[in-house]
């Protein structure tokens, strides 16, 4: 080839080329000025009928310039939310919905339906709307810095050994809404989505399922209350931190009957046949003071049976304590620490913490089922 050939050939490869990074850097704004349309319009849930009474349908209106409302109606309205949105793209099929400061929802286009809070809308007929008029709104796209960077600025560890069978050990919240959930020291993995509804996330993971009862996936449309205490994750209660290696622990002993709650501090692993001190705080979550009672621990040891647990050997008392105690007063707590010595050890240990209360001429018997691992 000669060099004039050559000098051809290059002036002609390089239109061609800038051409081909055109058309590869184009389809980021094609790809979202198309799902802005396909999002903005009013999408459906339908409720039906059961014994001639209509059923919940979900509604979700999605206008420019940000314009968002979700409502909820049977016979009645059941719920009603709006506020300013936004949106991005992770892949040309799916996304994240921002409103506001505190909600963020993974959303996916499924043919001409769409994927949302963890329900399958169609879309119903109204005006059209062009995409020109769109104005992101600005609340909204601050959100995507907000409540999200604090759930993703690292993973989360659980600060107990109580319920590994069925909750994650560590949670790995990402910012694109995809999450990776670990079992019982890595024995059994799980990933997903999650969205983020005010006070809630709504994990969407795929099975098979981490629980030891039989593989029960209880992360695949589940919706979990969050809350922050400090540097902490709240998760329905259980402590979740940043550090990995923990120091003492911290266990929330819900779901108790009356406002009276449970939360349990110990230093290390749990431990049988040595003394250990288990920090106790009875917290009032109710709105009347109440009195405590009396205390009582147990262990037993647990085994996996059609999908539940049995026994596999009796009860061993660990202690057992009368309170002749002040009142506790709503949002107030009374701290104790008993030295325990626990006399068995294995992973499918049933702990019972037992407690009794009174307040407004009411007693309550609070008794959560708890499995730990004890070494």
């Amino acid at each position: 080839m000669t060099i004039f050939a050559l000098l051809a050939l290059l002036l002609t490869a390089a239109p061609a080329a800038a051409s081909t990074r055109a058309r590869h850097a184009a389809p980021d704004s094609v790809a979202r000025r198309e799902m802005a349309e396909f999002l903005m319009r009013h999408w459906v849930v339908k409720g039906g009928f059961f014994n001639r009474m209509p059923m919940t349908s979900y509604h979700l209106d999605l206008r420019r310039p940000g314009h968002f409302h979700r409502w909820n109606v049977s016979d009645v309205l059941e719920f009603d939310d709006k506020g300013a949105w936004d949106f991005r793209l992770v892949d040309d099929t799916s996304g994240v919905i921002a409103v506001d400061a505190d909600r963020h929802f993974w959303f996916a286009r499924r043919g001409d339906r769409l994927w949302f809070d963890g329900r399958l809308y169609e879309a119903v007929p109204r005006g059209a709307e062009t995409v020109e008029e769109w104005t992101p709104a600005k609340a909204a796209a601050d959100s995507m810095r907000d409540v999200l960077s604090r759930l993703t600025v690292h993973p989360w560890y659980r600060r107990d050994e109580f319920n590994l069978f069925m909750e994650p050990q560590r949670i790995d919240l990402h910012p694109d809404l995809t999450c990776d959930l670990v079992f019982r020291d890595g024995a059994c993995r799980q990933r997903g989505r999650f969205s983020i509804d005010r006070g809630s996330l709504l994990f969407e993971v795929a099975g098979p399922g981490c629980d030891l009862r039989g593989g029960f996936n209880l992360f695949e449309n589940r919706t979990v209350p969050f809350s922050f205490d400090g540097s902490q994750l709240l998760l329905s209660g259980a402590y979740y931190s940043g550090e990995s290696v923990l120091g003492r622990r911290r266990a929330y002993l819900g779901l108790p009957h009356g406002p009276l709650a449970l939360i349990v501090e110990y230093e290390g692993p749990l431990r049988a046949g040595r003394s250990q001190t288990l920090y106790l705080e009875f917290r009032n979550d109710g709105d009347h003071a109440v009195r405590l009672d009396s205390l009582r621990i147990a262990e037993q040891p647990l085994k996996p049976s059609h999908g539940g647990f049995v026994a596999r050997g009796p009860e061993a008392v660990v202690t057992s304590k009368p309170y002749p105690a002040p009142e506790v007063a709503p949002g107030k707590s009374y701290r104790d620490a008993l030295q325990v010595r626990l006399p068995l050890a294995g992973d499918e240990i049933s702990m019972e913490f037992e407690w009794y209360s009174r307040g407004r001429g009411q007693t309550y018997h609070s008794r959560p089922f708890n499995l730990v691992r004890v070494r």
